[in-house]
């Protein structure tokens, strides 16, 4: 039986900034410089935004009522924001949207945001998300190892990168697996 599509849209990159500014402040409030580090933090290889793109998220999350200055002092003078009610739900409606499939930087920032979110869900829904997350590893290693079988004289050096994302996939479903397991038995946030 096919499971029925996801009724959330994906994430897109421009909602990579608002994941961030809502997912840092979730446990509490947080300046522009420690958000901004978490954001360069995030999936450094995949992305790497740029202060104003993280303002611009602070922005936009402040526009629709999400943020709001913090009042707490703090130790130094910086401004920091805190999350508001509506904006705990539009993190989780964010962290609820499916992946894109693409597999190119945004995709791959998009599975490090979900990962490391995960706590602003709660347990039931983590677990469905990491085990999408694992569908779609799934749904690539088959697509990686189909490529593999229906192309046998492809030369050596294309062949070994396929071996390589191959086991790539593998070693991250194999993660992904043990991160659920974890996750049921209570030793995973």
């Amino acid at each position: 039986m096919k499971r029925p599509e996801r009724p959330y849209p994906c994430l897109e990159s421009k909602d990579l900034a608002l994941v961030i500014v809502l997912g840092v402040v979730h446990e509490g409030s947080a300046s522009l410089c420690e958000i901004i580090t978490a954001a360069k933090e995030l999936a450094p290889q995949h992305w790497q935004p740029t202060v104003d793109v993280v303002s611009s998220g602070i922005v936009s999350a402040l526009n629709a009522g999400w943020l709001r200055p913090s009042s707490s002092l703090d130790r130094d003078d910086a401004q920091h924001w805190e999350i508001t009610e509506s904006g705990r739900g539009a993190l989780r409606d964010l962290l609820r949207r499916s992946v894109p499939r693409h597999g190119d930087r945004v995709s791959r920032t998009c599975v490090a945001a979900k990962l490391s979110f995960l706590e602003c869900l709660d347990p039931a829904e983590r677990s469905l998300e990491v085990e999408e997350l694992a569908r779609l590893h799934r749904e690539g290693l088959e697509a990686l190892q189909r490529l593999c079988e229906e192309c046998p004289a492809r030369r050596p050096s294309s062949r070994r990168w396929l071996h390589h994302e191959i086991e790539r996939f593998e070693w991250e479903l194999a993660w992904l697996d043990r991160l659920r397991s974890d996750m049921e038995s209570g030793r995973a946030a």
